[in-house]
């Protein structure tokens, strides 16, 4: 049987109804992820009790867009300002929440929060659950609206052993979050962590939760390695070597690429699900890609969301959870890496040299 030819114009029809289909399936996503940031949004809102989540359901209300003089927010940000300092997790978080409210007013207390970070470091480069004791109010800056920079330096040379990769990815995006506040923190910090995800980096590639996990690579983790090295490499101005690092972790993602679970995780549970959701956003966004192996991670795990999100508006019926794919959503680390190009210019005071002492 002799091939069928189709007439040029015939062809050339086709594919641009081909193309208008896919861009049409593109184009349907922007409307529905709107709906859905809103639908979980009015149900964090609704919920009774955060419980340890406040500094969370925070950081996502204001990706969301909630109203800033609005109850929620308004009690929020004095929470923010006035809970005390006590946890990894808390205190990152919150520093997150004041950049992203306003980063020159909250100046010292996100320098507060870096300086917590910056002394509960672990001996071996990671960060874990708990904190050092509450040290004194930070310091005085210049007039409201004005800010300096702020140098900060170690206040103490206790530090637990180790920690986990979870604990660490989110305590050097706090740390990267205050730099946009003027708030420096020292060398040593991010040399130590960079050392440590290039020394413990699995054989595969990819990362897992502790120092000693580096046979057992999985997702949420490995994109805490990248994450974590990304930011530590702009920080002391890393070598060729940390790109190649981070490249391999890159290959162990895509290879993996998934958007229905943790990757290579033993244990699947949502809560693990949307909170590699959330990692892969922050790894995506801090590496500048739109890809891993080929794949649109954000149209897929958009896409993702969306299917799974209940009729209560939340994810899981659970707060924590609900704020993960808000975030993912909101593609929230985006916001704070593109400020990172353009970071404030500082005011000259007399304090413009001040350190923590």
């Amino acid at each position: 049987m002799r091939p069928i030819a189709f007439a040029p114009a015939v062809v050339a029809l086709a594919a641009v109804l081909l193309t208008a289909r896919a861009v049409g399936a593109k184009d349907d996503l922007p409307p529905r992820v709107d709906e859905a940031i809103r639908k979980g949004s009015d149900f964090l809102v609704q919920a009774p009790d955060w419980g340890m989540a406040k500094e969370l359901v925070l950081l996502a209300l204001i990706h969301a867009g909630c109203d800033r003089d609005a109850t929620p927010l308004r009690e929020g940000t004095t929470h923010l300002l006035t809970s005390p300092l006590q946890s990894t997790y808390q205190v990152s978080l919150a520093a997150v929440a004041l950049v992203n409210l306003d980063r020159i007013r909250h100046q010292a207390r996100i320098a507060d929060c870096a300086q917590f970070l910056v002394d509960s470091q672990c001996a071996n480069g990671q960060w874990s659950y708990g904190g050092v004791a509450p040290s004194a109010p930070f310091l005085r800056t210049g007039q409201e609206g004005r800010a300096a920079p702020i140098r900060l330096r170690r206040r103490t040379g206790t530090a637990a052993p180790g920690g986990d990769n979870s604990n660490t990815q989110f305590a050097l995006y706090g740390l990267w979050a205050a730099q946009l506040a003027m708030v420096e923190s020292p060398e040593a910090t991010w040399r130590l962590a960079h050392d440590f995800f290039v020394r413990t980096q699995g054989r595969d590639g990819g990362w897992g939760y502790s120092a000693d996990d580096t046979q057992s690579s999985y997702g949420s983790m490995t994109c805490a390695g990248m994450g974590g090295l990304a930011i530590c490499a702009r920080a002391i101005k890393a070598t060729k070597g940390t790109a190649e690092k981070i490249e391999r972790g890159v290959s162990w993602l895509g290879g993996k690429f998934t958007v229905k679970g943790n990757p290579g995780f033993a244990y699947h549970s949502g809560t693990h699900h949307l909170y590699y959701l959330y990692s892969l956003e922050r790894a995506a966004a801090l590496l500048e890609r739109d890809r891993f192996g080929g794949h649109d991670w954000y149209d897929e795990g958009a896409r993702e969301l969306l299917g799974i999100q209940l009729p209560d508006g939340s994810w899981n019926s659970q707060v924590i959870d609900t704020c993960f794919a808000i975030l993912f959503l909101e593609r929230a680390t985006r916001t704070i890496a593109t400020e990172s190009a353009r970071r404030p210019t500082a005011v000259t005071t007399p304090d413009d040299e001040l350190e923590g002492k």
